[in-house]
């Protein structure tokens, strides 16, 4: 799997992010698809207008997934994202947790199979 990008924001930044996020959620809510959402926000920084895209599918899978019990597919009908992508950007996701978990244990330069446990073929 491909590493992800994870990205420390200086506090303008974060304000950006954290404004966006919200912008993108007040347009759903008011009746906008995901993409055109997504497409509104007022974000320059197209590396930053990335991570907020590709962050908001990921708390969208998240709420839907686990919250809702909506499967994969019906998570792809409602973003007009293809299944393919939805389960692979759920995957990276769960990278980010694993990332997020071994960076607040101290465990930052250990590879994933260390931490895990998991070594080669079960």
């Amino acid at each position: 799997m491909s590493k992800n990008r994870y990205k420390e924001f200086s506090e303008k930044e974060g304000q950006i992010y954290d404004k966006a996020i919200e912008e993108i959620r007040g347009n759903i809510k008011n009746g906008m698809g995901f993409e055109e959402a997504c497409k509104s926000i007022d974000v320059k920084d197209e590396e930053l207008r990335s991570i907020v895209k590709d962050d908001f599918l990921k708390i969208t899978i998240a709420d839907m997934h686990y919250s809702q019990g909506k499967s994969f597919e019906d998570i792809a009908k409602a973003t007009n994202k293809p299944t393919n992508e939805i389960i692979l950007t759920f995957n990276r996701m769960l990278d980010d947790v694993m990332h997020s978990n071994k960076t607040d244990l101290g465990f930052d330069n250990m590879e994933s199979s260390e931490f895990t446990g998991h070594h080669g073929n079960a």
